[in-house]
């Protein structure tokens, strides 16, 4: 936990940026271990929890001909891309949302990148604690900040709680 000097609300407010198909989390091992995470600090503190995803409505790779001046996208077709994409990832957010207990979260997507999104998200909202996946790139790197959180350290105004990839996980990649 990294705590900033601020004081939590009565019923603290506990978001987890989640990130579903993320590269470095093929099977959502990550993710889980961060919902579980939130999801108990949420509840011991009687407080609320939302999974936040921050995500890119169209895959870069379609504004890639308009940069090099071929014909982009029309506009019909780039915004049904757009809505489906949205869609999908509503879906995969909805998939973590824990099936059982007394909190009910709230699903919250934000268009752009994580670094750009989730420090308004956190200001706008009131957030007490942002928790954030940790993926580490190596052995040496363990120890360390995955790169969002890294960058998201110092633009947040609330305390982050940083979840590393589970231990299995880690063992079965360098064992």
């Amino acid at each position: 936990l990294y705590a900033k000097p601020r004081r939590w609300g009565a019923a603290p407010r506990v978001a987890a940026a989640v990130d579903p198909g993320h590269p470095r989390d093929p099977d959502g091992a990550l993710d889980a271990a961060l919902v579980g995470a939130a999801t108990r600090v949420a509840t011991a503190l009687r407080g609320s929890l939302c999974l936040v995803h921050a995500f890119q409505p169209l895959d870069p790779r379609f504004a890639l001909p308009a940069l090099a001046g071929a014909p982009g996208l029309d506009p019909g077709t780039a915004q049904r891309l757009a809505v489906a994409a949205e869609a999908d990832a509503r879906r995969r957010v909805a998939a973590l949302l824990p099936r059982r207990g007394e909190l009910r979260p709230e699903l919250v997507l934000l268009q752009g990148s994580a670094v750009e999104t989730l420090p308004g998200f956190a200001e706008v909202e009131r957030l007490d604690v942002l928790a954030l996946g940790a993926v580490a790139r190596g052995r040496l790197q363990e120890a360390l900040l995955g790169a969002t959180a890294e960058r998201l350290l110092e633009r947040v105004d609330c305390d982050l709680l940083i979840v590393p990839v589970p231990r299995r996980r880690r063992e079965r990649r360098t064992g």
